[in-house]
C-alpha cells in the first residue's frame, strides 16, 4: 500500500502540481485555510500561504519559480475568521506574494476562483464563479467575456485545461454541464448533449492526446473526439473532480463524496495496470 507515504497537514487539500522526478522532485499542494504544502528533498513542509479564510482550489506553474495559486472563501472557516474571495498568489521561487486583481473591481458578488492553467510565463487562465475567465499575458490579468459561450446563466467554471495557448477548454455548471473552448480570441460553447447533467467537474486536454476527457457527478467519465461524444460511463456513486492522462494514454480519475462536508471517503480510478490499492 501507500500508507507509509501519506502525510497530514491538518487541512483538506484541493490541488497539486509537481516538477522533476526522483530525488530532484518538487511538489506544491494547496487547500483550505490558506494552506500551501511543499515537498522538496524528500520532505514535506508548510509554506507561508494565503489568508486563513481562503480555500485554494487550484495551483499551476510554468516552472518551480513561477507558480499561481487561486482560491475563494473558505465556507467552513471557524467563527471569527474573515472569509476572503478572489485570492491570487504568485510564487517567484522565494516567496508567495498576493496579486490584487483590479480587473474584478467591477464584477459584483463574491469571487470563487477554482482553477488556473497555462502554457508559459506569459500565458495562463483562471476560471471561477459567475463564468469568470481571467487571462494572464505576462504583465497583467484581463477578463475575457464568456457570455456568448455560457448564455444568460453565468454558470461557475470549475476546471480549465488545454493543448496550447489558443486551444483550451473550461468546464462547469450546476445540474447541467457547460463546456467552453478558447481559440486564442474568444470563448465558444461545446455541446455536451444528453450528458449535460453528468459532466460538470473536471476536464483534461493535452498536446498529442486528441480526446477531450471530462468527469462529473455520479462518477461519470466521458470523452469527446472529432465532434463526437463517447457515451459516458458511471463508475461510482460518488463524483469525480479531476481527470488526467499520461503520454501513454493511461487515464487517472480522482474524486469522492465532496458534498457531505466530510473528507473521509475518496475515490481513485485508473486504466493503468499494476497499480496497488490505496488504503
Amino acid at each position: 500500500g501507500l500508507s507509509d507515504r501519506i502525510r497530514s497537514v491538518g487541512s483538506r487539500l484541493w490541488w497539486l502540481i509537481g516538477f522533476g522526478a526522483g530525488e530532484t522532485d518538487e511538489l506544491f499542494a494547496v487547500g483550505e485555510s490558506g494552506v500551501i504544502a511543499h515537498r522538496a528533498g524528500g520532505a514535506w513542509s508548510a509554506m507561508t500561504g494565503g489568508p486563513p479564510g481562503t480555500t485554494f482550489f487550484g495551483v499551476w506553474g510554468s516552472s518551480r519559480d513561477d507558480l499561481w495559486a487561486v482560491g475563494g472563501p473558505w465556507d467552513l472557516a471557524p467563527e471569527g475568521t474573515v472569509k476572503e474571495g478572489g485570492v491570487v498568489l504568485h510564487y517567484d521561487g522565494a516567496a508567495w506574494k498576493r496579486t490584487e486583481l483590479a480587473v474584478l473591481a467591477d464584477v459584483p458578488g463574491t469571487h470563487y476562483l477554482y482553477k488556473v492553467w497555462g502554457t508559459s510565463r506569459d500565458h495562463a487562465i483562471i476560471v471561477g464563479s459567475g463564468g469568470l475567465a481571467l487571462h494572464w499575458d505576462g504583465a497583467a490579468w484581463r477578463r475575457e467575456s464568456t457570455e456568448a459561450a455560457l448564455g444568460p446563466v453565468k454558470a461557475p467554471l470549475f476546471t480549465v485545461s488545454g493543448r496550447s495557448a489558443d486551444d483550451a477548454f473550461a468546464i462547469g455548471g450546476v445540474n447541467e454541464s457547460r463546456i467552453i473552448h478558447w481559440d486564442g480570441t474568444t470563448w465558444s460553447s461545446v455541446a455536451a448533449g444528453e450528458y449535460a447533467a453528468s459532466l460538470t467537474q473536471g476536464i483534461f486536454a493535452a498536446p498529442g492526446i486528441p480526446t477531450l476527457l471530462t468527469v462529473g457527478v455520479s462518477g461519470y467519465v466521458g470523452g469527446f473526439d472529432s465532434g463526437v461524444w463517447d457515451e459516458p460511463l458511471p463508475l461510482t456513486d460518488d463524483g469525480f473532480h479531476a481527470v488526467w492522462a499520461d503520454a501513454k494514454g493511461q487515464v487517472w480519475l480522482a474524486g469522492g463524496d465532496i458534498t457531505s462536508g466530510s473528507p473521509a471517503r475518496g475515490t481513485i480510478a485508473t486504466t493503468a495496470p499494476g497499480v496497488p490499492d490505496v488504503p
